[in-house]
């Protein structure tokens, strides 16, 4: 038997197999971002296919954060009941599954956001759309709204959480020098830009404890101009995995901004 069908830890999650089922945004939810039968179908659809690890698409943890309309949300208490019932059809099946948590940064529209985009810095996107720079007060209610979100996650019965700190979204441009112009503690350093998300992991773990899988996506390189390329990116994952993240998603996808309104490509 191959070793993909073998059993596989991470952390202290045991997976039945070693086939991960990778976030991809669904827009199936409500405008709000609450679970909905087609979303519930969907899960019960991708359980049945035997995977042992299914990754949700990226949930925003604040309303500001919606990169795209009809995500998963977790930003309010109210969302938990419904999706207590995708993680229970899940688990029926004898599959994990951790939600995805993330915020779009200068990535959003007001369209969609319903105000102007937030960002570690007024570095406009492809579309022109220069974000407001992100206050010290407005970062640290972030990470605390990431926390939150993480303890909605679990309280509605998940296995675990992943931080998106890829494709460009609010985590990435702290992250990564292009979109990072700060001359503060949150920007210029590697440390400085680090502690976004070190902060967020902190706070997370501190949280929801040690036995609680916490996963990372990252961008392998941006292939950009002054942005994240391999050598910074082996230097995050080493941050994190010293930090004790338990996993990390390696990714690569566009970075500067959406192409093409109003058919946006994702992918979280």
């Amino acid at each position: 038997m191959s070793i993909l069908f073998e059993p596989k830890a991470i952390g202290k999650l045991v997976l039945k197999n070693r086939l991960v089922r990778a976030p991809t945004v669904e827009k199936l939810c409500t405008a709000e971002g609450h679970c909905t039968p087609q979303l519930l179908d969907l899960y019960t659809r991708l359980a049945e296919g035997g995977v042992g690890l299914i990754v949700t698409g990226g949930a925003h943890v604040q309303r500001n954060g919606r990169g795209l309309p009809n995500k998963i949300g977790f930003h309010h208490d109210d969302v938990i009941e419904g999706y207590r019932a995708l993680s229970d059809r899940v688990h029926s099946y004898g599959v994990k599954i951790i939600v995805q948590l993330g915020h779009c940064g200068r990535q959003g529209t007001v369209e969609v956001v319903g105000e102007t985009p937030i960002a570690p810095s007024p570095v406009a996107n492809l579309l022109g759309i220069v974000p407001v720079a992100m206050p010290a007060e407005q970062i640290s209610e972030t990470i605390d709204n990431f926390v939150r979100a993480a303890e909605r996650v679990m309280e509605a019965g998940f296995d675990g959480v992943e931080i998106h700190a890829g494709h460009g979204y609010l985590i990435h441009e702290f992250l990564s020098p292009r979109t990072n112009l700060r001359q503060d503690e949150w920007g210029g350093s590697f440390e400085n830009r680090t502690r976004f998300l070190t902060e967020i992991y902190r706070s997370i773990r501190r949280k929801l404890g040690a036995a609680t899988p916490i996963l990372l996506t990252l961008n392998a390189n941006d292939y950009l101009e002054d942005g994240i390329g391999i050598e910074d990116a082996v230097r995050i994952a080493e941050h994190m995995s010293a930090l004790g993240i338990d996993a990390i998603d390696v990714t690569r996808m566009e970075c500067e901004g959406l192409r093409h309104p109003p058919r946006i490509k994702d992918r979280s």
